[in-house]
């Protein structure tokens, strides 16, 4: 009996732990508000009691503001979709390689002050880098990346092994298996 193969995440879940995805899905939200937004105040008050006179700044502001961010939202989702298709397409017709897991490093700081945040012990908000070597065709390789979640959650650790995925036209951008087909995803959720 085969093995059988994970399913292959959903645009959601691959926008949790993909941050080039994760950020253009943001620009391109933050791009749609900003565009109805300034829409929205360019619009005449036709009843105002008060005229207001609007700076030229303003005035093209209101005029060229909505394109501008409806320009910024199509690259965002350009970005968004050729993204989503890559990572597909090396989910589906990737080749399993064995990569040696050279340095783990987690960079700590404090989260901002909020009117929530107790007096003292602030939060701590880390982020979780790797470097990992890999051979591709007898050349040695080594890329480094920013992982979601804690190491621990993928079973990373410095010196051990770790499986990457990558397509034999791209051998420089190869991704973590575990990442994006191990199931770890926010508050301990599949999501598919």
């Amino acid at each position: 009996m085969q093995p059988s193969t994970p399913p292959l995440p959903g645009l959601r879940s691959l926008y949790h732990v993909d941050p080039v995805l994760s950020r253009a899905g943001r620009t391109l939200l933050f791009a749609l508000v900003a565009a109805a937004g300034i829409h929205w105040v360019a619009q005449p008050m036709p009843n105002a009691v008060v005229k207001v006179e609007n700076s030229p700044v303003e005035i093209w502001l209101m005029q060229w503001g909505p394109a501008a961010a409806l320009g910024v939202a199509a690259l965002a989702l350009i970005v968004l979709l050729r993204r989503h298709a890559w990572l597909k397409q090396i989910l589906t017709d990737g080749i399993t390689i064995k990569g040696t897991v050279e340095e783990v490093t987690i960079h700590e700081r404090e989260a901002p002050k909020s009117d929530n945040s107790p007096a003292f012990g602030r939060a701590k908000i880390r982020s979780y880098y790797t470097v990992v070597r890999y051979a591709w065709r007898g050349v040695e390789k080594e890329i480094r990346f920013k992982l979601p979640f804690s190491p621990s959650s993928y079973q990373i650790t410095e010196g051990g092994e770790v499986d990457l995925l990558l397509l034999e036209s791209s051998p420089k951008k190869p991704l973590i298996r575990k990442m994006y087909l191990g199931g770890v995803f926010p508050r301990g959720r599949l999501i598919w």
